[in-house]
């Protein structure tokens, strides 16, 4: 990789992100298909293929995040002509990765994704998922209510005139907080 051009690097770790984001629904879909399996030897079989459909999903998301960390060290003024930057490229990764932790359920990994996500880039859907994340919380560790509602008002905040800032507004309201 030491001769490749960091625009170069950073086209391939955006790619990788691209493809990843591509089959993340699909993925989880069949993992779940391949875990609920008749059987005791089906589910542990369906179980190890879907844990290496979704370890591929990681890895390639890890993969492209050190791509990017290597782009922005060779060129810390870095981006490509649509203006993604390693930041935005390891935002996206890690959102990808919460969204794979939340569709494993594991809720607490997923918040943990989106929170570093948000510190690359702040972005309505990852407060909005860090919401939907605190409410399935609830009750397994402590009532996390009260920072799903933090979560779903700063994702209002960036921009109250989409659609996800409504389904915000609509979690809100139906936590009696609007």
């Amino acid at each position: 990789m030491g001769n490749q051009s960091p625009t170069f690097l950073l086209k391939v770790a955006n790619a990788l992100v691209e493809e990843v984001i591509q089959y993340t629904d699909a993925v989880l879909e069949t993992a779940q298909q391949l875990q609920n399996r008749e059987g005791f030897m089906d589910r542990i079989r369906g179980a190890f293929a879907a844990g290496s459909l979704i370890g591929q999903l990681n890895k390639n998301l890890t993969l492209a995040m050190k791509i990017s960390d290597n782009a922005a060290q060779a060129d810390p003024s870095i981006a490509l002509d649509d203006g993604t930057t390693p930041a935005l490229v390891k935002a996206r990764a890690l959102f990808q990765q919460g969204l794979i932790a939340m569709g494993h359920k594991s809720f607490k990994e997923a918040v943990k994704y989106f929170e570093e996500s948000i510190s690359y880039a702040p972005d309505q859907a990852t407060y909005f998922n860090i919401g939907l994340c605190f409410l399935q919380m609830k009750g397994l560790f402590r009532d996390r209510t009260q920072d799903a509602v933090v979560a779903f008002q700063k994702c209002i905040e960036l921009d109250p005139e989409t659609q996800i800032a409504i389904d915000a507004g609509k979690e809100l309201a139906r936590l009696g907080q609007l």
